[in-house]
């Protein structure tokens, strides 16, 4: 195999080898969390105070009927949405609904400004404006 020298511009190679790095370390840390706490960590940690009030919850979400156990073959619980319970969540949750529509040539930008004693907030819309397929268009100042 022959190598071929890389150059572009704009990008600089020890800045994405930073990011990369950035990136596998986040992801490490959230798997020991989850392996550590047997996958309850990802679940409720950034949403509940304690495990006693996420399982409140589901409780209370069983009883109004939005939420079922299924039964399973014993390997790992596992939580299902009924109907009435799909219906009940907002669009924004499922941006894949919006992805199938033409681009209107417009682009939007998002900003926000959380104060660092506010970290943890921070990092839960973080997570979910990721998870709804935004992107970053630049890190933070620090």
């Amino acid at each position: 195999m022959k190598w071929k020298t890389f150059h572009h511009p704009d990008i600089a190679l020890p800045v994405i080898r930073r990011k990369i790095s950035e990136e596998l370390i986040e992801l490490l840390g959230g798997t020991a969390a989850f392996i550590l706490s047997r996958g309850a960590s990802d679940i409720y940690s950034h949403c509940y105070p304690n495990e006693r009030a996420f399982k409140a919850s589901l409780s209370r979400l069983q009883k109004k009927g939005l939420l079922v156990k299924p039964k399973t073959d014993g390997s790992m619980p596992s939580l299902a949405l009924t109907t009435e319970g799909q219906a009940k969540v907002p669009d924004y949750l499922n941006p894949q609904m919006f992805w199938s529509k033409k681009w209107n040539k417009w682009w939007y930008v998002l900003m926000f400004d959380v104060p660092e004693k506010d970290r943890k907030y921070r990092n839960t819309l973080r997570a979910f404006l990721k998870k709804c397929g935004w992107g970053a268009f630049r890190k933070a100042y620090g």
